[in-house]
């Protein structure tokens, strides 16, 4: 995404087409409060490694992870890995959504983020 095509993500990365309108609302978020270098960091640390180390989870210790994965995430992590690799406590796989499935499918995401509060809570 270094290379200045944010928005083309939205189309390649998501199951639905977003209108124009959310795809440039999204953008311009970005580029006024400054943040598409942070939002890229994750990235980042995968960078160079092969496909078969892509797998990451974030380092918690004992902490519970929730771990919602929608069907075309472009880094899908499966559930027996997420398993090995953290404290996963909540999990739930859906047949839509991509890799933005907060702005795809929000319903489904927040009623996901609702859920594990109220497993871990």
């Amino acid at each position: 995404m270094s290379d200045g095509r944010v928005g083309e993500k939205f189309l390649v990365w998501s199951d639905t087409d977003p209108s124009m309108d959310v795809i440039l609302s999204d953008v311009t978020l970005y580029w006024l409060t400054n943040t598409i270098s942070t939002s890229l960091y994750h990235y980042r640390t995968s960078a160079g490694r092969r496909a078969a180390k892509v797998f990451q989870m974030p380092q918690t210790g004992d902490k519970p992870v929730g771990y919602s994965l929608f069907k075309k995430e472009i880094h899908p992590i499966p559930r027996v890995v997420a398993e090995k690799m953290c404290n996963l406590v909540w999990f739930a796989k859906h047949e839509e959504g991509g890799h933005f499935a907060a702005l795809e499918q929000p319903k489904v995401f927040w009623a996901d983020v609702k859920d594990f509060i109220e497993k871990v809570w």
